[in-house]
């Protein structure tokens, strides 16, 4: 009969104990322990691989709507990348982009003193195909300023640009997997992947080889969001959202078990 009282709890309360439970992580983070997985875990090796001065060309397609999904992605892969002294070129891809950007290097710590020096943003342009042909080619064909209408060309407020012309001068590609036939097959650049999960995990197996490439590691969705920031040590929203995944997981699977022993109980009273 004890187990039958189980099943007599009111679903209102199931319900506001479930959205206590996970809400609680995203203000008090409880580190429950992730497996890192080795997509993400060579997505950072291959960043560290390059030695202090290499140039990342990112592609940022941040737009409002998907921030709680990449977020920390992108968070994460900016500290890393200063961290490790990239020089790194910002491609505004999305016309949220210009605000996005803005909060994301804020989050990442960014010394914006050091623009021009250790990174440059583009204006926000459309970045088809042909105009990734053109950008790579000869950057300055696309682009004359910065997205602060500085010129390319001005050596006191972007020394950064005095160095960088075309894509010869990118070590790295962190961008999706659109950009495999341009930066890879053609240009021969290494790139690893960042995105949304449902923008960028489906697409990406067939060009994932962490040993030949053209994708050497990749980061998709909240959730290995959260694994990258374990990976790298710069733990923050992501963390939070998978301590709030994983906890109301395991509530539920209580809550489960509670309802099937109640079952069981009440097929006993019955017998009784």
């Amino acid at each position: 009969m004890a187990l039958a009282k189980l099943g007599k709890i009111d679903y209102r309360f199931i319900y506001a104990f479930m959205t206590i439970i996970t809400f609680i992580p995203l203000i008090y983070p409880i580190g429950i322990p992730t497996t890192v997985g080795d997509n993400v875990k060579n997505y950072v090796n291959k960043i560290e691989t390059y030695p202090a001065g290499s140039v990342a060309l990112t592609s940022f397609s941040g737009y409002i709507t998907m921030l709680p999904d990449v977020e920390p992605i992108y968070v994460a892969t900016y500290k890393l990348l200063f961290a490790r002294g990239f020089k790194v070129l910002i491609l505004l891809t999305d016309v949220d982009a210009p605000i996005v950007i803005t909060q994301v290097l804020n989050k990442a710590g960014v010394d914006w003193s050091k623009e021009g020096i250790d990174f440059v943003i583009f204006p926000y342009m459309s970045m088809d195909e042909a105009a990734h042909v053109v950008f790579t080619d000869n950057i300055r064909s696309y682009f004359i300023n910065d997205w602060k209408l500085r010129s390319l060309d001005n050596a006191t407020n972007l020394p950064l640009m005095q160095e960088i012309y075309d894509y010869t001068d990118f070590d790295l590609v962190v961008g999706s997997t659109g950009h495999v036939s341009r930066y890879n097959v053609w240009c021969g650049i290494d790139i690893v992947a960042w995105g949304t999960g449902t923008g960028l995990l489906p697409f990406v197996g067939p060009f994932y080889d962490p040993i030949n490439g053209p994708i050497y590691g990749y980061v998709g969705g909240a959730s290995q969001g959260g694994e990258l920031e374990i990976a790298t040590g710069y733990l923050g929203d992501g963390i939070k959202t998978n301590d709030a995944k994983n906890l109301g997981i395991i509530t539920l699977c209580i809550i489960i078990i509670i309802g099937n022993l109640s079952m069981l109980g009440e097929k006993e009273g019955g017998k009784e």
